[in-house]
């Protein structure tokens, strides 16, 4: 598997996201590791974190 960013340098963040659903209720917390671009101008990948 191959991506044209694959020898990028990217800035590795842990974010924690509560999003709402369709009814306009909080689903609860889910954990996220983003990778962005030296800036932060542009989101590389991401992937959901599952040691909570």
């Amino acid at each position: 598997m191959s991506s044209k960013y694959a020898h990028a340098k990217a800035v590795r963040m842990f974010m924690r996201i509560n999003a709402k659903n369709s009814y306009g209720g909080y689903v609860g917390f889910k954990s996220y590791i983003c990778y962005t671009d030296q800036k932060g101008e542009k989101v590389l990948g991401y992937s959901e974190y599952l040691l909570e």
